[in-house]
């Protein structure tokens, strides 16, 4: 697929290159939501159960490595907190795989929902904006990290 002439992929790159990296882990978060919401809606159907389930584990094992990552900005005390979230996740991950609960996978959708408001709420609590950018996210940080999240 020849993806320099494709106008619509060629939008996307734009896109991702102003999206900071508050912004992917909320859209990361709410596209796990997504997906969990859409599996509770038919527990019988397991290979999108274990898709929504998948993504999720998936989602929160990066959150989870950049926890403990030396670099990490984030309070010790979130740090720990969220670890613990992601330590709950995986728990609850692997009973609705082996018995699919609607309530497990309900939980999961508001854990992710409830810190993907967090991020924008903190934001328009903030200070105006200046000039002075030197403290935002670029482009060039990896979209796999936790380190610039405001909880």
């Amino acid at each position: 697929m020849h993806y320099k002439n494709n106008p619509a992929s060629a939008y996307k790159r734009s896109q991702m290159s102003q999206t900071t990296t508050k912004d992917l882990e909320v859209q990361a978060l709410l596209e796990a939501a997504r997906k969990l919401d859409a599996a509770k809606q038919d527990l019988t159907n397991i290979a999108k159960l274990s898709a929504a389930l998948e993504f999720n584990q998936k989602l929160w094992k990066i959150f989870q490595n950049d926890l403990v990552r030396e670099e990490n900005t984030l309070p010790l005390e979130t740090q720990s907190m969220l670890y613990n979230i992601g330590q709950f996740i995986d728990k609850q991950t692997h009973l609705c795989l082996s018995k699919p609960q609607a309530d497990i996978l309900e939980n999961l959708k508001k854990i992710n929902l409830n810190l993907a408001k967090r991020p924008q709420a903190a934001q328009n609590t903030q200070q105006p904006q200046t000039a002075n950018t030197a403290n935002q996210p670029t482009t060039d940080e990896p979209a796999r990290t936790l380190g610039d999240l405001t909880i």
